[in-house]
């Protein structure tokens, strides 16, 4: 038996003038197990056709297990940039970053720019 969660990703570009432009991978793992995980959010890198977005919201399907009390969240997230070096709005390297539902969880990005990855999730 299976649950269905809704995610509200939000992309912070602090040095971005206007929306970002993200592309990479989040993933939930309800069981904490950071080797196995379900896809919230993913884009390719298309450059200077990656589409420009502040926000998504998205419904993951769970396949199953029981309901926890708390979710699990990691991710790579670039943030495209034409002209200059890609930004860093979330990275995984230290492990899963975890909360209850309905509380802002930050993917942390870049150590010193202040960019990161919000998200906020609830059960469907």
């Amino acid at each position: 038996m299976g649950y269905k969660i809704k995610c509200y990703v939000r992309f912070n570009n602090s040095g971005e003038a206007g929306d970002p432009e993200p592309y990479g991978r989040i993933l939930v793992h309800p069981d904490g197990e950071q080797e196995a995980g379900f896809v919230v959010w993913e884009q390719e890198n298309k450059y200077n056709s990656t589409p420009t977005v502040a926000s998504v919201t998205s419904i993951v399907e769970i396949s199953s297990g029981d309901r926890p009390e708390e979710m699990h969240f990691s991710g790579n997230v670039m943030e495209s940039d034409f002209n200059n070096m890609d930004d860093l709005l979330a990275r995984s390297d230290e492990g899963l970053v975890s909360g209850p539902a309905g509380k802002e969880i930050k993917l942390p990005g870049g150590e010193s720019s202040g960019d990161y990855v919000a998200i906020t999730w609830n059960y469907e």
